[in-house]
């Protein structure tokens, strides 16, 4: 993903290292319409407890989790739902997701489960720049694929799962593609290689 200032599409809310939270939420169930301070990582959770205290019961329990859960997966971008588009690299099929927004770029493909091997995701930008790219929330090896406005390889490197340090493209580059890690080179990938960008990842870009 696009190395930026991390950040949920949710008023209130952040995301980092995999934990989740909410300050000063509106729960509006039944009759307790309180304002709450909650937080749940892969770790451990208040939830429970906050839902004793307040609902008392176990089906309140299952309702608190039930929202957290919807809260999640409304204010974190999980990546899902983004458009697709299909090219040709080194002999190969790929089905890539199109990421062209600021907040879909800086999510990337945090928060999922590993990819098929013919699968990725590409970020077309609007102009040529010295890109730099990390791995912070994602749970898997990946490669990343530096392109110019011409649709040569600049770079490739790679980032381990959870990586949250950056790798740079070293030259301007307009168009970053990450697969599963290992497969530029098995792909006979090289800087210097030349591929053929889609028309629409194109025109994303502005072309």
């Amino acid at each position: 993903m696009v190395k930026n200032d991390k950040h949920c599409r949710m008023p209130n809310a952040k995301c980092q290292l995999g934990t989740w939270s909410i300050v000063n939420c509106q729960l509006p169930i039944g009759r307790n319409n309180g304002r709450w301070h909650f937080h749940f990582s892969n770790r451990h959770s208040d939830f429970g407890e906050l839902s004793r205290v307040a609902f008392g019961n176990r089906q309140s329990i299952f309702i608190v989790w039930a929202i957290a859960l919807l809260l999640c997966f409304a204010g974190c971008d999980t990546g899902s739902g983004l458009p697709t588009t299909h090219m040709q690299m080194g002999g190969q099929h790929f089905t890539l997701e199109m990421a062209t927004t600021d907040a879909q770029q800086q999510t990337g493909l945090m928060h999922r489960d590993p990819m098929p091997d013919d699968h990725g995701m590409i970020f077309p930008f609007k102009d040529q720049a010295i890109r730099a790219f990390y791995n912070e929330n994602v749970r898997f090896d990946i490669d990343v694929i530096f392109i110019d406005a011409a649709g040569k390889v600049v770079a490739i490197k790679q980032l381990q799962a959870y990586d949250a340090h950056t790798v740079s493209s070293d030259f301007p580059a307009q168009f970053v593609i990450e697969l599963n890690r290992g497969l530029a080179a098995k792909l006979g990938l090289t800087p210097g290689s030349q591929v053929t960008l889609p028309k629409e990842v194109m025109a994303a870009a502005g072309k």
